[in-house]
């Protein structure tokens, strides 16, 4: 990934401007205050001091740039960075502004939303939480109805999107309608020209990362899961009991044909029911999974429900080990840490046999997870529109030919 962004760095400045020393000077401050907003996630990026004096000199020059495109392509190599808002302003230099040493993203994100909300009056807006999620493109709002207080989420459109908006409006109605007790559904949800809006209730423990983190979800997200904070341990029977019905959860979702490839801990409640997954209608938007660099490094995922079992091992070892994302270069050494019981399974999935990944329903029945309860849906059959079929199906289709597309091009660089 690190190459995507080697034409933005000091570089491009020193050609663009005939003042050498002015444009690293202007650079430099943008430097800066990212490394300030990402070190809040608790991370040393090693961002090269500012020298005020001696950096005439060509060899201080050369070295400068080599050690700012180094703290690049580190940024660039976690999803967590550089899909981040800190980022995403960095990259859009022209759109950046630098308040109080906090890079902040001036984006009109907020504006679609809130025009978006326009047509729906019976929501309304009492607070912007921006930074609370780690994605750019999404945006969270407290709203209320009446005395009743919700969530409201913005995503715009990724690059996997697929329909018409009358046709994913048709869609989230239907998914609005699943009725699974391992599917926390929205309230409310609508498509309009740029993206996807959803309403859900407000768990006053948040998810299940905040109830690890002992976070309020409202805080900025690299403070509220700072890898300097100590988490809450699980049991292995609290790790079974969250998984499985997690596994239930993604069995009808594929059975559907609803890509949702990103099980993590920030999508699942824990209630005195059981575990629920949420956003899971997301995947409408063709937004990529947060382990999609993961999947292409590898050549095992070929087809959704690859992705959906590569994703679920993703949660779990996160349940096991509290990484955020995959540690692929040195994954087998990282499972040979986890619980013993748990290893055949991750190397089931992350380094399967004969390259062949388990399905769902074969994780699901594995040892580890057969004897616990689960809760049923009450009706037997669920009836799909043919034009939802259509829509999720293309879908589907759409993000395995990028997701071959782009590994062929990794593979070719």
């Amino acid at each position: 990934m690190s190459s995507r962004w080697k034409d933005v760095s000091v570089r491009s400045c020193a050609i663009k401007y005939k003042n050498v020393i002015q444009s690293l000077a202007w650079c430099f401050s943008l430097f800066s205050a990212l490394s300030k907003a990402l070190e809040e996630f608790g991370i040393n990026l090693e961002l090269p001091p500012k020298k005020f004096f001696g950096n005439l000199k060509e060899e201080f020059v050369e070295k400068r740039k080599v050690a700012l495109q180094k703290f690049l392509d580190v940024i660039c190599s976690h999803l967590l960075f550089y899909a981040g808002h800190a980022v995403t302003s960095f990259l859009q230099i022209c759109s950046v502004m630098v308040c109080i040493g906090k890079l902040k993203l001036v984006s009109d994100t907020k504006e679609w939303i809130l025009l978006s909300m326009r047509s729906y009056p019976e929501w309304s807006t009492y607070r912007h939480r921006p930074y609370c999620g780690w994605r750019a493109e999404k945006q969270f709002f407290e709203v209320t109805s009446g005395k009743a207080s919700f969530i409201l989420t913005g995503v715009k459109y990724g690059p996997d999107r697929c329909g018409t908006t009358s046709q994913l409006n048709s869609a989230l109605e239907f998914i609005r309608n699943i009725n699974n007790p391992h599917l926390k559904e929205s309230v409310a949800s609508w498509a309009d020209s740029r993206g996807l809006v959803f309403v859900r209730p407000v768990f006053s423990s948040g998810t299940l990362r905040d109830r690890l983190y002992k976070s309020d979800w409202r805080e900025d997200f690299y403070t509220k899961y700072n890898v300097d904070l100590s988490i809450c341990a699980l049991q292995v029977a609290d790790v079974r009991y969250i998984c499985r019905h997690i596994l239930e959860a993604l069995l009808i979702l594929h059975a559907l044909s609803i890509p949702f490839c990103d099980v993590h801990s920030g999508n699942v409640l824990v209630t005195d029911e059981g575990c629920q997954l949420i956003d899971f209608e997301q995947a409408l938007t063709g937004q990529s999974s947060f382990y999609r660099p993961s999947m292409l490094k590898t050549t095992t995922v070929n087809n959704v429900e690859d992705m959906m079992v590569f994703a679920f091992g993703g949660f779990l070892f996160e349940l096991l080990t509290g990484f955020f994302s995959l540690p692929m270069e040195s994954l087998s050494e990282e499972i040979d840490m986890v619980p013993t019981e748990f290893g055949p399974l991750l190397k089931s999935i992350f380094m399967p046999a004969g390259r062949k990944m388990p399905t769902l329903l074969e994780v699901a029945g594995s040892d580890l997870f057969i004897d616990v309860p689960v809760a049923r849906m009450n009706r037997r059959e669920i009836h799909m529109p043919s034009n939802v079929k259509t829509t999720l199906d293309g879908l589907c289709s759409q993000i395995i030919e990028r997701l071959e597309n782009d590994r062929n091009q990794v593979g070719n660089f």
